[in-house]
């Protein structure tokens, strides 16, 4: 084989080839590196977010019915009470009744036990003679005026140690119970068959 006047043989004769050129890796653009370190640093902050967001052991957990106004009030009136402060005492022990009566908190004897403001507020007035003389002399009026309005429950709830709180409470428990008969009269197997009969032999009536 002749190339440009000379002999070449392809045997012994290397021939250089030409090598591919590799091509770089594409750059990642600006807008990209920002998104992958901000998906980062997300990820890195995440177990402390949720640690954050964890309850904590100490102190007392609230429940949804749970009174922290009471939690707070009810030691209040005791030292009050025991300095002979009673009006101070009177007004806690008020507000508690007007905002939270029907709230729970726990027993003073039972930490598992929870039981309704109202209770506590009552039973403390009733360990209390003088308090509890006080405290009728001054929520009395306040009292008949929400029986005389028909505000019975609210007579009852806020003001049950008071006489026209207890009438209010006396005429709910009678209301309570006209409610109870009427349903189980309603109720009673005699009474659907009587009615039955009863309109059948107006209706024969009608049509003799």
């Amino acid at each position: 084989m002749r190339l440009c006047g000379r002999t070449i043989n392809p045997r012994t004769t290397r021939f250089a080839t030409a090598r591919a050129t590799p091509r770089a890796a594409p750059r990642a653009t600006p807008l990209i590196g920002r998104w992958l370190i901000t998906a980062l640093l997300a990820v890195a902050s995440l177990p402390t977010s949720i640690h954050a967001f964890q309850p904590q052991a100490q102190g007392p957990v609230a429940t949804m019915d749970d009174s922290i106004l009471a939690r707070e009030g009810l030691p209040r009136v005791r030292e009050l009470a025991a300095a002979g402060n009673y009006p101070e005492a009177l007004r806690i022990l008020q507000n508690l009744l007007d905002n939270d009566a029907e709230r729970v908190i726990e027993s003073p004897s039972d930490a598992n036990l929870h039981t309704t403001v109202r209770s506590q507020v009552n039973a403390f007035l009733l360990q209390t003679p003088e308090l509890l003389k006080r405290y009728r002399d001054q929520e009395a009026p306040k009292a008949q005026a929400l029986l005389d309005a028909g505000d019975l429950a609210r007579a009852e709830t806020t003001r049950s140690l008071t006489q026209p709180g207890l009438t209010a409470a006396a005429r709910l428990a009678q209301q309570r119970l006209d409610l109870g008969a009427q349903g189980v009269i309603a109720a009673h197997p005699a009474v659907v068959p009587i009615g039955f009969e009863a309109e059948r032999h107006a209706h024969a009536e009608t049509e003799g």
